[in-house]
């Protein structure tokens, strides 16, 4: 069910924005306890950046995002709420990100971001068995909202 409210969204999205369909990349929800709340600071334009561990996307087999390619950010019980572009992607490791970067994912100041995001990773990583490190490499994103069909949280 979830699965076709996803694709009806991203056809209406692609109609209203002149996408191509092979620009497509992934739905997903933002990991942690907050997938609502970040989404909602993407609708907002105040989250305009994302990171994850390069580890995980190896260990996963997926693709690395790509400038160009469209995403669908979902809320927390799956529902599509926003189409985003990514603009920009940059490998580093977690104790080289900028503070700009930190502060573009709109989830508060640099401290917080470093707090936040050494416990969510230590986290996951404990799921593969791995230990988190301040050098771990981040697949870094920037990216556009570009459609939504209003507030949906």
């Amino acid at each position: 069910m979830k699965e076709a409210l996803v694709e009806a969204f991203w056809e209406r999205a692609r109609q209203a924005k002149g996408i191509k369909a092979d620009n497509y990349y992934e739905a997903f929800s933002f990991g942690g306890n907050s997938a609502d709340e970040l989404a909602r600071l993407v609708l907002d334009q105040e989250k305009t950046a994302t990171c994850s561990a390069l580890p995980l996307y190896e260990i996963e087999q997926q693709p690395l995002p790509e400038p160009g390619a469209y995403s669908i950010v979902l809320a927390e019980n799956g529902s599509p709420l926003a189409v985003i572009e990514t603009t920009r992607v940059s490998i580093m490791k977690m104790e080289d990100v900028p503070e700009d970067f930190a502060l573009a994912e709109g989830e508060g100041g640099y401290e917080k971001w470093w707090a936040d995001h050494e416990a969510f990773f230590k986290e996951e990583l404990g799921k593969y068995g791995l230990r988190f490190d301040p050098s771990l490499k981040l697949v870094c994103e920037r990216f556009l909202l570009v459609y939504t069909e209003g507030p949906a949280l």
